[in-house]
């Protein structure tokens, strides 16, 4: 990922940065330089992040529970340590009970859920029914034993070819 960054800034001319999700907050680090600007996007570890120096984030909690994410940045301004690990506990905990899954369609899904479910609740507005975009497509997703996937046509009588 550094060497990517590096030769990114010598290649691209419009290179400014990167959205970044991975776990390997050491990774992270090794890719800041001065003019780059680094999106941190796991809600599970922003507070880490931000005592890590990172100033840049785009989580989908921000849009359904701002107020928490709000808490833990204005502990982290005050300095509050055990306040931010309070609220980092709290934003974990959501998260596990609310995306159950580590497959990104079925977090899509579980997120989308969970921002209807807040909407509807406080605003009556609803973003609408989450899709599975294997049967639109009138496909199915196997799982193979080398931990890959498959997708073949799930009815047989589509004209679908894959």
């Amino acid at each position: 990922m550094v060497q990517f960054c590096n030769r990114a800034e010598e290649w691209i001319t419009n290179f400014y940065g990167l959205y970044y999700s991975s776990v390997d907050l050491d990774m992270a680090q090794k890719c800041k330089a001065p003019h780059r600007t680094i999106i941190m996007g796991m809600s599970e570890y922003l507070g880490s992040c931000l005592m890590l120096g990172f100033e840049t984030f785009m989580t989908s909690v921000a849009n359904i529970k701002p107020e928490l994410i709000c808490d833990l940045l204005r502990a982290f301004k005050r300095k509050n340590l055990p306040l931010v690990r309070a609220k980092q506990n709290e934003l974990m905990l959501l998260m596990a009970t609310k995306i159950e899954n580590d497959e990104l369609d079925v977090q899509i899904a579980d997120i989308k859920n969970w921002f209807n479910e807040r909407m509807l609740s406080e605003h009556q507005f609803s973003a609408g029914p989450t899709r599975d975009a294997y049967s639109e497509l009138g496909l199915e997703n196997r799982k193979e034993s080398s931990g890959g996937s498959t997708l073949s046509l799930a009815n047989q009588n589509s004209n679908l070819s894959v």
